[in-house]
């Protein structure tokens, strides 16, 4: 049984209130030792106290000085001869350096983030940061391992939460409600949030507007700049034309994202009564329109910047008179550039070749599309986002 001496070398730190987003809140060790101690008393107190691995050395005024392990303590008094050459040196020679932050420090600050990566770079991969108050006395231990698997898992559940929201999105496209176009549309990202996305909406019994965009970037990030053009591209004025909309757009992006994040995107408006569709392709350049039976070239709306890349954009738009059974397939660079285990990519032409044969028969672009592409990759990995809109007038 240990005296009351020997227990009191080992001391705790007293109940601190943790804020909801500070780091102390992660806390798991609170047990500390003064660095005047000899490594053999402490040794001595720990042998009583197999629950603790780790205690932090503190000060006279109980600000920390390092981290000693219990491993460590017990290897080096494990030694011959050990306990008697080393029962007079003070506990804190067999300390190591932490993380020291402040306890109050924001779970989610870019200077904790940085420093406990640096941190797991050093010889422990378990390494250990150290929480203090106000007045710089030691407040608690929080394993960088579990710093890390907590900020996994925040970013896990909101990649999924996004994942979840950009599906709501694209289940909302308007369907146009008529046999003047059809629309088959699919879409699968390649690592659960992509930068691809499709609006499509009906404008009063006349017109009808659709998009396939490819924002910069992936994750989180793109699901921000998706939402938000989505939800621009829900709510504006249509009737104020094509071109508007894009400049509208630009300077939506620009105010928002300050030019480092762009997107590139195929954009038309349906006049139905008419017949006609306006088009701009706004730096996209993968489309295909079908005429008779055969692929037909769209290069003088291939002039366009991408929306959000500078301040002035001057986008220029096509017209195209239609046809009945023309159709126009837009889709994203995913699709043409995925690989099989040879290196050899799907291509354009490969997919013009599957989009002719799919309207000859009959057939279904977003059952039939998917079946090639996965038996062409034979098992290698997606790589990017990859998706369609295919409209048949």
């Amino acid at each position: 049984m240990k005296t009351k001496a020997e227990a009191s070398i080992i001391q705790e730190c007293p109940e601190k209130k943790a804020y909801p987003n500070s780091i102390q809140k992660l806390a798991v060790h609170f047990s500390w030792i003064a660095s005047s101690r000899r490594m053999v008393e402490v040794a001595d107190a720990l042998s009583g106290r197999q629950d603790l691995a780790v205690l932090c050395i503190v000060d006279e005024q109980r600000r920390p000085l390092g981290i000693l392990r219990r491993e460590e303590l017990f290897l080096r008094l494990g030694k011959p001869f050990g306990r008697e050459l080393l029962k007079n040196t003070p506990v804190d020679t067999a300390g190591e350096p932490g993380l020291v932050i402040s306890g109050d420090t924001n779970i989610f600050a870019e200077t904790l983030a940085a420093g406990s990566r640096e941190q797991m770079g050093t010889v422990y991969q378990d390494t250990y940061i150290i929480l203090t108050g106000p007045d710089g006395e030691f407040t608690g231990l929080l394993p960088v391992r579990k710093y890390s698997r907590y900020m996994a898992e925040i970013t896990n559940r909101d990649i999924e939460t996004a994942r979840v929201l950009q599906e709501r999105l694209l289940e909302n496209a308007d369907d146009p409600g008529d046999q003047d176009i059809r629309v088959d549309a699919w879409s699968r990202p390649a690592k659960g949030v992509g930068g691809d996305f499709y609006c499509l909406r009906n404008i009063g019994p006349e017109l009808f507007f659709g998009t396939l965009c490819d924002v910069s970037g992936k994750g989180i990030t793109a699901a921000l700049v998706v939402s938000m053009v989505w939800g621009f591209l829900r709510a504006y004025d249509m009737r104020r034309g094509l071109r508007n909309l894009l400049l509208d757009l630009n300077t939506a992006m620009i105010s928002s994202f300050h030019l480092e994040r762009y997107l590139t995107g195929f954009f038309f408006i349906h006049d139905r009564k008419k017949q006609k569709l306006y088009l701009a392709d706004m730096g996209h350049a993968h489309s295909v329109f079908i005429r008779n039976g055969r692929e037909h070239s769209l290069e003088k709306s291939r002039v366009n910047l991408p929306v959000g890349i500078g301040p002035e954009i001057d986008p220029r738009l096509c017209v195209l008179q239609l046809r009945p059974g023309d159709a126009l397939l837009l889709y994203t660079d995913g699709i043409p550039e995925q690989d099989n285990p040879l290196g050899e990519e799907f291509g354009d032409q490969r997919l013009a070749g599957i989009i002719l044969s799919c309207l000859k028969s009959g057939g279904v672009l977003s059952r039939d599309l998917p079946e090639e592409l996965d038996a062409f990759r034979n098992g290698s990995p997606q790589h990017d986002d990859m998706t369609f809109l295919l409209f048949r007038f």
